[in-house]
């Protein structure tokens, strides 16, 4: 995960040391995980726009990373979450009626 965190910074131009990311992606995980938001979104971000600050990076740029790996994770859920609405529930329960005696 940190290798996309780099991948996105290198794409919107940062100019910082890879052990930033390092450190950024982490402890803004960590901030997400805070119950004090719906999934996170808006104190994650917040964590972008705080850590990277340290390493001169912009306020916009900082979010607009933020936002490009939230929708990252999303569109992977949303991804996987294609079988399950399709299928998922039928092949489970096939599995049941097969495995009852």
């Amino acid at each position: 995960m940190t290798i996309c965190h780099i991948l996105i910074g290198v794409s919107l131009g940062f100019k910082i040391p890879i052990a930033a990311y390092m450190v950024v992606y982490p402890v803004s995980a960590i901030v997400a995980t805070v119950p004090l938001s719906l999934n996170g979104i808006g104190l994650r971000e917040a964590a972008y726009v705080y850590m990277l600050g340290f390493f001169g990076v912009g306020r916009e740029e900082a979010f607009a990373l933020g936002v490009m790996w939230f929708s990252i994770v999303l569109l992977n859920g949303a991804i996987g979450g294609i079988p399950y609405l399709f299928g998922g529930q039928l092949k489970l329960d096939e599995i049941r009626k097969s495995t009852t005696p």
